[in-house]
């Protein structure tokens, strides 16, 4: 790895732009107009407007390094208090643990500060959403992250923006919801590390918007209150830093600009339990995100158990549990190969909201 002095910052892009939840990783992360758990605070920190109750979510990460000794570890916590009527809260904790023997580690100066690569950081947030109209959403987070690289430790803090609109398209009997969101992420100072040559990384200042439209049949029963439900999602995301892989211009620093993607998701479900998600994604350049240049597929699924139906509690209860694998573009449409990441998550959801609604006031009072 190669850390470039403050004339020429080079991006940060592992863990701060890879996500580790299982479902929108399945859905081609084209998540940011979904963003309805916890893990809106990776997307757009707006979708934790529409959450009430008590939640959280453990999730995991884990993808090949052909490396002999190599290893990495990537694992995040999130979780959030909200209520309609005073907004919420959220918090999220992620560490990312990587190890590469016999690879080298440069300073601002291109010097060579240790043979071996070892990083150790954690990422830690705290964020506020809240509805401004029946249909539209905003929130706000503060991050701050802090790396040990191989001894070079450094820092930085950050803050996240995003809005959600959601709105019913049928009107009708037929439970849909259309939604947009957009979000700004990760604006805020270098990340300074404390070795003589101020060397510095960026951390990657990312734009995403995008849509989405879920559709449902009702049907009520003992464990559910539909059917069969179907969701496509899109999403273009251009991280503005970006630096260009290609002909080892990553490592140089050089070829710095915007570089945009474009996501497709579908997810498919059954009585809102069990769920099937495909997702593409596509980059017309080198991208050290996927294991194959400009493109990649995802797949994955979930389910959703209505504790509360089940046990007979008064509160709602949801436990989910999601996988996903990715970057399986070289394998065809469903591959299971050794080159791929996989991802899971897990969580509980108390959805309810646990503050009273504040009085409307009368007429005359």
């Amino acid at each position: 790895m190669l850390l470039e002095s403050m004339n020429c910052a080079a991006q940060v892009l592992d863990p701060y732009e890879i996500p580790v939840d299982a479902r929108s990783a399945a859905l081609g992360e084209g998540f940011v107009a979904v963003a309805n758990s916890t893990a809106a605070m990776f997307y757009n920190v707006a979708g934790l407007a529409q959450q009430q109750g008590i939640a959280a979510q453990y999730g995991s990460r884990t993808y090949p390094i052909s490396t002999p000794g190599a290893q990495s570890n990537y694992s995040s916590f999130s979780g959030m208090f909200g209520s309609q009527a005073f907004g919420t809260i959220g918090i999220n904790y992620a560490s990312h643990i990587y190890a590469n023997p016999n690879t080298p580690v440069y300073n601002g100066a291109h010097a060579v500060i240790a043979n071996n690569y070892n990083e150790n950081s954690s990422i830690m947030e705290i964020a506020f959403a809240h509805a401004i109209s029946p249909s539209m959403d905003a929130g706000a987070s503060l991050g701050y992250t802090s790396r040990n690289i191989s001894g070079l430790a450094g820092s930085a803090a950050y803050l996240d923006f995003g809005i959600r609109y959601h709105e019913s398209l049928l009107k009708s009997k037929t439970p849909d919801e259309f939604s947009f969101g957009f979000s700004l992420t990760h604006l805020g100072s270098l990340i300074s590390y404390d070795d003589a040559v101020g060397t510095k990384e960026d951390l990657p200042r990312t734009i995403r918007a995008g849509i989405a439209w879920r559709i449902a049949q009702p049907e009520t029963s003992f464990i559910s209150d539909e059917f069969l439900s179907a969701m496509i999602t899109g999403q273009f995301k251009t991280i503005i830093n970006q630096v260009d892989t290609a002909a080892s211009a990553m490592l140089e620093g050089s070829n710095p600009g915007a570089k945009g993607y474009w996501s497709l998701g579908i997810e498919a479900g059954a009585w809102d339990i069990v769920f099937f998600r495909y997702g593409l994604e596509y980059r017309p350049y080198n991208s050290v995100y996927s294991y194959a240049n400009n493109s990649q597929t995802n797949i994955g699924g979930g389910i959703k158990i209505p504790l509360h139906r089940l046990l007979g509690f008064s509160a709602p209860i949801y436990i989910t549990v999601d996988y996903a694998a990715g970057n399986l573009a070289n394998a065809g449409l469903f591959p299971v190969n050794s080159g791929h990441e996989t991802l899971w998550t897990a969580g509980i959801h108390i959805n309810q909201d646990l503050i009273p609604p504040l009085p409307v006031p009368q007429e005359g009072q």
